[in-house]
């Protein structure tokens, strides 16, 4: 019911501003308040920003077993930015690319008040750049542990605020409850003279310092307040490499300084005030502490002499071991690398001498940065039935700088041979190889800063098994579906190396590693011999060793491999132009095995220097393979070309033997055919006589028609000839009488005008 009545005041108060529930994933950009109920679990995903400026960016106050994990950014500019008081059971993973700041307001974290456990680690970064970056100043019964293997920072920055308890990297003092501290990163202040760390003796606090912690200006890397009633011890150990830069100030209050055996360096530490303070000697070998008592307080007329320097000598030599933790996986990069470059060339390539140039570079964040450049070259294939072999050279310059000052490599030369067979689109390849190292291995010793350098000779062995299968998905493209199984041993022989503290001793050592991977590649013709062949795949190695014998100064020092199994993926894209004499290609690919970054560039020159014998002579007429078997070199009828030509000249034959067969059908048919359309023909002459026939016969019977309509129409016309000349006859007889009519008249007229005139 008060948990209840608490929230709805909440609603109430932030009604006006926007919220939203912190049990969910964060996965865009946003600058909602997120409000925290109990057992809710809030994820702020890579790249995401939570920027609120306003009153907290989260807001988590009086609830249960609440857990924050960030990826991305958490950031307030007015106020607190994860405002977690009076929590119970609060846990905060800040991941290596987190970020949580406060740039204005008040702090980072806070979580006064609470009780149950907070736990909070952080890879990434934490920064205030106004008050306490982390908050537990104030009544708290919270058991605290905070473990930092990044940055904690507080930026003061003119701030107004005086109380030095709420202005520090880790203010934790007025605790009841036990703070642990472990810290192998950086806890810093920045400006206004504040301590990194702030804890008091009513707080039982135990500090692990293996990174840097410092205050800034006058202030005190850690400072333990004196409380008027606290009674607490304040524990403080010095581990590894761990650092002070203005010392501590203990203010008389009972603390306890441990002294651990694995301090790798000469450290000071200037302490303030150590008249409660006891030390606990845990150092092993020769190593030896000493701490002086004066008066450090100048100006302040100190007599007491509670001041003092602690000074630990690592009289033992301290030798720092990254070098053997990750030469396994540095053998295994070789190995792969040469594999992979005499496997490209038999994969993608069938001509027989060629080359491939590599480039390589191989990173591990806080441990080693390397590089790896080399040339492999095959000689011409020699086949042995179905297998085609090529031996192959191969050169690699391999190279790795250690942060911590230690360096392995050198040049590695080596032989092998590759063996491969093909049958309808599967392939495997067999590849055996040996191979020597001339190994440059550098010691360091921290403790002295010096470094000596030995060189040997060291012999290594692999073999690499490649099987693959090729899905055509049409004309110009294809998927290549591939897995492949690399072991390697490389043998490390026994060495010596005389540092001014000591011998190093390092035993003989063989590593065995064992690699598998599976890759889908996509090839695409482009036109005019330009290809693009985009890839990707995962990788899984295991380390096979056991620990490394070593001595520094006559104490054992035995370093086992960092990784005994990383996994992984890669991804890239090969660029080819294929031409008539010469092939170009160009392959990048990215990889992260467990935080090990391989980047590779690879150049492949493809020259064929001469006639390949592994071409394809499918299309080749049987008059061309006659030319070449009578232009075939003297010095090229040793057993291995006769039979490597016997072979092709079998294929051959197999080949045209089977387009025989395919010849023979199609003249079959082309016979049955044949008859086919004789028939047809005939069947077809047939048909057009008849229709000649029945034409001549319906001309026939329309002549017969004609005709003897003809005949009756001629005797019709003879009956009307006979009646036409009576009628003819006639009408003459009439013309004539009236002729002579006409004449009489005339005559008789002309002679009486005759009389007349007379």
């Amino acid at each position: 019911m008060k948990r209840l009545i608490l929230l709805v005041l909440v609603l109430l108060f932030y009604s006006g501003s926007a919220w939203a529930s912190c049990d969910t994933t964060l996965t865009s950009d946003s600058t909602t308040q997120l409000l925290c109920d109990s057992d809710d679990e809030l994820t702020i995903n890579q790249g995401v920003t939570l920027n609120r400026n306003g009153k907290y960016a989260v807001y988590a106050v009086n609830d249960d077993n609440v857990k924050i994990t960030n990826h991305g950014t958490i950031t307030n500019n007015n106020h607190f930015t994860l405002h977690m008081r009076n929590t119970t059971d609060a846990t905060i993973d800040n991941k290596s690319t987190g970020i949580m700041q406060s740039t204005g307001g008040c702090c980072t974290i806070d979580y006064k008040g609470s009780d149950g456990t907070f736990t909070l680690t952080n890879a990434g970064t934490i920064i205030s750049k106004t008050h306490g970056t982390i908050n537990n100043w104030g009544a708290s019964t919270s058991i605290v542990n905070i473990t930092n293997s990044g940055t904690i920072r507080m930026r003061g920055v003119s701030v107004s605020q005086s109380n030095v308890e709420a202005l520090c990297a880790i203010c934790t003092a007025g605790s009841t409850g036990a703070v642990t501290i472990t810290n192998s990163g950086t806890i810093e202040t920045i400006g206004d003279d504040r301590p990194a760390i702030y804890t008091n003796d009513e707080t039982t606090s135990t500090i692990i310092n293996s990174g840097t912690i410092s205050g800034h200006g006058t202030a005190k890397d850690i400072l333990v307040a004196d409380d008027a009633s606290g009674t607490a011890t304040t524990t403080i150990k010095i581990s590894g490499e761990g650092s002070f830069n203005n010392g501590i100030e203990l203010n008389d209050t009972t603390v306890q300084l441990v002294l651990e055996p694995d301090i790798k360096r000469d450290t000071t530490v200037t302490i303030y005030n150590k008249d409660n303070l006891t030390i606990v000697n845990n150092l092993t070998g020769n190593d030896t502490y000493s701490i002086t008592s004066e008066n450090l307080d100048s100006g302040e007329g100190d007599t007491t002499l509670g001041d003092g320097v602690l000074t630990i000598l690592g009289e033992d030599l301290e030798i720092a071991q990254d070098n053997p933790k990750y030469r396994s996986e540095n053998v295994l990069t070789k190995l792969r690398g040469l594999f992979d470059a005499a496997n490209y060339i038999n994969w993608h390539f069938p001509e027989d001498k060629m080359f491939k140039i590599f480039h390589s570079t191989q990173k591990r964040d806080g441990t080693y940065k390397g590089e790896m450049s080399g040339v492999v070259g095959q000689l011409s294939p020699f086949i042995l039935g179905d297998i085609r072999n090529n031996i192959f050279l191969g050169y690699t310059r391999q190279d790795g700088d250690f942060d911590n000052g230690e360096f392995l490599g050198g040049d590695n030369f080596a032989l092998g041979l590759k063996s491969v067979y093909e049958n309808n689109g599967f392939k495997a390849s067999f590849t055996p190889m040996i191979g020597l190292n001339d190994l440059t291995v550098t010691d360091f010793d921290t403790d002295t800063k010096t470094k000596i350098s030995t060189n040997l000779l060291s012999e290594f062995a692999g073999f690499n098994t490649k099987l693959g299968k090729e899905i055509k998905t049409s004309e110009d493209s294809k998927l290549n579906l591939s897995v492949q199984s690399t072991l390697g041993v490389q043998r490390f022989p026994e060495y010596l190396a005389k540092f001014s503290e000591g011998d190093l001793s390092v035993d003989e050592a063989i590593e065995q590693v064992l690699g598998a991977g599976f890759e889908v590649r996509y090839v695409e013709g482009l036109g005019k011999g330009f290809v693009i062949q985009p890839y990707a795949g995962i990788n899984i190695n295991n380390n096979l060793n056991n620990s490394i014998k070593i001595k520094a100064d006559g104490e054992n020092k035995n370093v086992s491999p960092a990784n005994e199994m990383t996994t992984g993926y890669f991804a890239g894209v090969s660029f080819a132009k294929k031409t008539e004499d010469i092939n170009f290609d160009l392959d990048l690919m990215y990889g992260n095995e467990d935080g090990l970054i391989n980047q590779i560039a690879a150049v492949s020159l493809t020259k064929s220097f001469g006639e390949s014998t592994t071409k394809d002579t499918s299309k080749k007429s049987t008059k061309d393979l006659k030319t070449a078997s009578i232009n075939i070199d003297e010095n090229l009828l040793e057993f291995g070309k006769l039979k490597e030509i016997n072979e092709q000249i079998k294929a051959q034959n197999t080949k045209l033997k089977a387009e025989n067969e395919k010849l023979k059908s199609l003249y079959a048919k082309t016979i049955e055919e044949n008859k086919t359309s004789k028939r047809l023909i005939v069947e077809l002459l047939k048909e057009n006589e008849k229709i000649k026939l029945e034409k001549e016969i319906f001309k026939n019977k329309l002549l017969e028609i004609e005709n003897k309509e003809l005949k009756e129409e001629i005797e019709s016309a003879v009956a009307d000839k006979v009646v036409n000349k009576f009628l003819v006859l006639l009408f003459v007889t009439v013309l004539i009488l009236l002729a002579y009519g006409i004449t009489s008249l005339i005559i008789s007229i002309f002679q009486s005008s005759f009389r007349k005139s007379h």
